[in-house]
């Protein structure tokens, strides 16, 4: 007999990001997540966890929810997310950057040139 789920949980939620390969230092969001679009149910009680530090992709199929997650994430519609003065984040919708002269600017210049970053 192994743990049981609850208490699976209760220990993950004392982790640390230790396995973090960047080096996190503590987490920058460790909460639960409900998320919707109209009278779809996205998430239900998910558990979000970042590591200060790292670095995170989202994987999903086409209108499986990714674009929502990131712009509630950036909206700050998340219970527990931390404040923009905490941290900064930059939401790029598709199209944005796609013409001259901003398609010869590699992401990162993209970004830069905000006049919010700055």
């Amino acid at each position: 007999n192994g743990p049981s789920a609850a208490d699976q949980v209760k220990n993950e939620d004392n982790e640390s990001p230790d396995d973090c390969t960047d080096g996190a230092k503590g987490w920058l969001c460790s909460c639960r997540v409900t998320l919707a679009c109209g009278a779809a149910t996205l998430l239900t009680n998910a558990r979000l966890r970042l590591g200060r530090g790292c670095v995170y992709g989202l994987i999903g199929a086409n209108d499986s929810g990714k674009s929502t997650l990131l712009r509630a994430i950036h909206e700050r519609r998340l219970g527990d997310f931390p404040s923009s003065a905490e941290l900064t984040t930059v939401l790029v919708e598709h199209g944005v950057g796609e013409k001259p002269p901003e398609c010869n600017r590699t992401p990162l210049e993209f970004l830069l040139a905000d006049p919010q970053l700055r």
